[in-house]
């Protein structure tokens, strides 16, 4: 009884800073900054006093010095540096904190919410989340390099002496099926496979056989060609990569 009380106990604090964090972001673009810290005072509290950690969507919009509403572009400033090592530096306006994240925990952070939503969306088309699958599916996100079924067996065999290749191209054919990842034919010999399903083009370097996204690169968004129906449309492009070229 009293883990249940715990429990409802959090789960009402988690809604009651969540709505007071929301106000604070609703005053802090109306530009009342003082109701805004307010609010962030009092989501504050809460947490506190349950003794919970602050939500992770939060965390980073307070100044811990001063306690301001962070709004991006407004009362605090936000830079990409790579010196050293890739991170995020966030400084408020207001008292001159400055904040530094690593990109690295940003890049895993965003990688496992990935996989959470993959993973859900298996379930809701009633796919049997396998080990063998959820192995795959979580080195197709870790590894965004356009891999092989080949590719991915040398990669794991090592650490997973009991996945079989048949395993593999199973999985990526259900997964191209279900619209969970792309098959790419940029190659004649080869099948790839990309993570990423949003419409996209592709650069492929004939020099050292990487594949790269071309996102900014417009794709013809026709549904007729010639009175037929269009059904899914590739656009490959083959040449020399920045690098390559330098060399």
């Amino acid at each position: 009884m009293k883990k249940f009380l715990e429990k409802k106990i959090k789960k009402i604090a988690y809604e009651r800073i969540d709505i007071l964090m929301s106000l604070a972001e609703e005053e802090a673009k109306k530009g009342n900054w003082e109701r805004a810290k307010r609010y962030v005072y009092l989501a504050r509290r809460i947490a506190m006093k349950v003794r919970i950690r602050f939500p992770k969507k939060w965390k980073r919009r307070i100044c811990k010095k001063c306690g301001t509403f962070l709004l991006y572009g407004r009362n605090a400033r936000v830079r990409v540096k790579s010196k050293r090592y890739p991170h995020v530096v966030i400084t408020c306006l207001e008292c001159g904190a400055i904040y530094r994240i690593p990109m690295i925990r940003e890049k895993k952070e965003k990688r496992k919410k990935k996989l959470e939503e993959k993973r859900a969306f298996l379930k809701e088309k009633g796919v049997v989340l396998t080990t063998p699958r959820l192995i795959i599916l979580e080195y197709l996100l870790k590894n965004q390099i356009h891999p092989t079924a080949e590719d991915i067996y040398n990669a794991l065999k090592k650490r997973f002496p009991s996945l079989s290749q048949a395993s593999i191209y199973n999985t990526l054919k259900l997964f191209t099926k279900l619209g969970v990842v792309t098959e790419l034919t940029i190659e004649k010999e080869k099948t790839r496979y990309d993570i990423n399903t949003t419409p996209h083009a592709h650069f492929k370097c004939v020099k050292c056989g990487k594949v790269y996204d071309l996102f900014d690169v417009p794709l013809p968004q026709t549904e007729k060609v010639c009175g037929h129906k269009v059904l899914t449309a590739q656009l490959y492009f083959y040449g020399i990569c920045q690098k390559c070229d330098k060399d």
